[in-house]
């Protein structure tokens, strides 16, 4: 059996074109790749200087309403409103009471603003109440606690243990102003 041989001549252009084909298959294979790398990493950059940017800037509240009309419906979305943060607070809503309602504005003011004040009692552990705070002071309008006491339920043994059930009496302010 007779091997097949190359000739010098041809083992010379399988040496040097085989090296050039594959840096044509590997620039057709990697380029476009390396392309979309640049591209990235200046996606990355920009986002990088976006984040700076927001991260120096203060953040401004606009979507807070400091004081709603006085209509008809308004305390019982503030009621709704009040129930729902206590619900995903793991909190028991158990009353309210309205303590102040202000001086009802003048006829030459209108667009006076007035405060009315409600005494809110819920019922759970010391962190939900904390919950509900911290969820109240995010609300979409202004509400200022003006009092608050913490009591152990009287269901409540004496030794008040962490996931003892508390008591909690709020006033809370709300603000209003005429209807136009």
């Amino acid at each position: 059996m007779r091997i097949a041989t190359v000739s010098p001549g041809t083992q010379q252009m399988i040496i040097v074109l085989l090296p050039l084909l594959a840096l044509a298959a590997s620039l057709l294979l990697v380029y476009p790749e390396w392309m979309q790398l640049g591209t990235a990493q200046r996606e990355v950059a920009q986002k990088e200087q976006r984040l700076r940017t927001l991260q120096e800037t203060p953040p401004t509240i606009e979507s807070v309403i400091p004081a709603v009309e006085d209509r008809p419906g308004e305390p019982a979305r503030f009621l709704g409103e009040i129930n729902d943060l206590a619900a995903v607070s793991g909190c028991t809503f158990r009353g309210w009471e309205v303590q102040t309602s202000g001086t009802p504005p003048s006829e030459g003011a209108k667009s006076e603003v007035r405060p009315v004040q409600v005494k809110i009692t819920l019922a759970g552990r010391y962190a939900d109440i904390r919950q509900f705070l911290a969820r109240l002071s995010g609300a979409p309008r202004i509400y200022t606690v003006t009092a608050l006491s913490l009591a152990p339920a009287p269901d409540s043994e004496k030794n008040i243990l962490p996931d003892a059930r508390l008591v909690a009496i709020l006033t809370i302010e709300r603000y209003l102003v005429s209807a136009t």
